[in-house]
């Protein structure tokens, strides 16, 4: 055997060359399997590189065939292959099957969807089933997961939406249509909804006050490495947060650790104190919001959630925002005296902070001009009269 080629068996993902390296490297790797070898002829890996299925051998063939195909254009077509990357690591981290398994219960369909995907880690498609997504102005989503209120808030609805499901598929709303899967829930049995049935410690009372009916919902755990990655298009209603379960296409799928939705501008969000550590914990993860938050300078923000108190400062040098950032989610208080003072006398720090940017500046600016901004600022809040600002 050529010393270039891996046997799918022996694949790792350390193997894999990462969505953004050079072109030439994700080439060398699709020509670490031989599509016309393993199926015997160039007939054959054609035929299979338009399978269906999506077994590591099909995966590789695809990447193996389109760059083949690449040298008699202009080459293997990064948006070609990225998706194919993302399948392959997904099939290596999640034990996908290694062979083929057409014939199986998966249906051929234009476009890999989360049926199929699931269907790989023993999803009955036939039960009685509907595709969940979760869009609320009143609650943020990713904080109800992160406080472990996620369950208990898909578990109390106003109707009795779920009743005739045998499980449902659960997602978040990730931008537009694009919804993020979370899990699959057995939906074990509904009956009218008591106050006794909200724990006294649980902050959202009115779960407890208003009427509704409340499920037994069982996680199903062999879903668990999809989780937080997997992205579909939910279509075009997305005001239908609930409907009969459909073969969505999969649109993206994210490397392990994800949380974040895709960055799209620095002011246009904010991220509470658990999204920032799951930020700074997973950065290849979240290499979009790695690579903008360290591209530039600028003002951030941080807000006490419960006071309304804020705090103004600043960030420049070599890693900008994401470097300033990241003392933060290490410490909570970012080595400054009246945010740590703050979590010496209660718990609930720094959980209560939520982190923005108020004015983005060139990285280049230097850093008496950036600090002369953070005066500005910090005068216009009026944050060192009435806020967290000592200086």
């Amino acid at each position: 055997m050529p010393p270039n080629l891996i046997p799918s068996a022996e694949l790792g993902e350390q193997q894999i060359p990462s969505d953004d390296c050079d072109m030439e490297s994700i080439e060398t790797f699709a020509l670490t399997f031989d599509g016309y070898n393993f199926w015997g002829s160039f007939e054959a890996c054609a035929d299979n590189a338009k399978s269906s299925c999506n077994c590591l051998d099909h995966l590789r063939t695809k990447l193996f065939f389109a760059q083949r195909a690449g040298r008699q254009s202009e080459g293997l077509e990064r948006s070609d292959a990225v998706p194919l990357l993302s399948l392959i690591r997904l099939a290596i981290s999640s034990s996908y099957p290694v062979t083929c398994i057409v014939g199986s219960a998966i249906e051929p369909h234009t476009s890999f969807g989360i049926v199929d995907l699931l269907k790989h880690f023993g999803f009955d498609a036939s039960e009685p089933t509907k595709l969940v997504r979760h869009q609320d102005k009143r609650f943020n989503i990713q904080d109800l997961i992160a406080s472990g209120w996620f369950d208990l808030y898909q578990a109390c609805q106003k109707n009795d939406v779920f009743g005739k499901c045998k499980q449902i598929v659960t997602f978040t709303a990730d931008g537009a249509t694009r919804s993020r899967f979370l899990g699959v829930y057995r939906v074990l049995n509904t009956r009218k909804r008591v106050a006794n049935d909200i724990p006294a410690n649980c902050p959202y009372h009115q779960w407890r006050d208003e009427p509704g009916v409340i499920y037994k919902l069982q996680h199903q755990s062999q879903f668990a490495s999809l989780e937080g990655r997997v992205v579909i298009d939910w279509g075009s209603g997305a005001l239908a947060w609930h409907q009969h379960l459909r073969n969505r296409e999969i649109i993206e799928i994210f490397p392990s650790g994800r949380l974040l939705s895709p960055f799209s501008d620095y002011l246009d969000f904010s991220l509470s104190f658990n999204e920032l550590k799951q930020l700074h914990s997973n950065p290849a993860a979240h290499r979009d919001w790695r690579t903008s938050l360290s591209a530039v300078a600028g003002i951030y923000l941080i807000l006490d959630e419960v006071t309304g108190h804020q705090y103004v400062g600043s960030a420049y040098g070599v890693n900008g925002f994401w470097g300033r950032w990241a003392d933060y989610a290490d410490t909570g208080h970012g080595n400054n005296k009246c945010l740590a003072d703050l979590m010496s006398k209660s718990d609930d720090y720094p959980k209560r902070f939520r982190f923005s940017i108020l004015q983005v500046l060139p990285k280049s600016t230097k850093p008496k001009e950036v600090m002369r901004w953070e005066t500005e600022y910090k005068v216009k809040l009026g944050t060192r009269v009435t806020g967290l600002n000592l200086n």
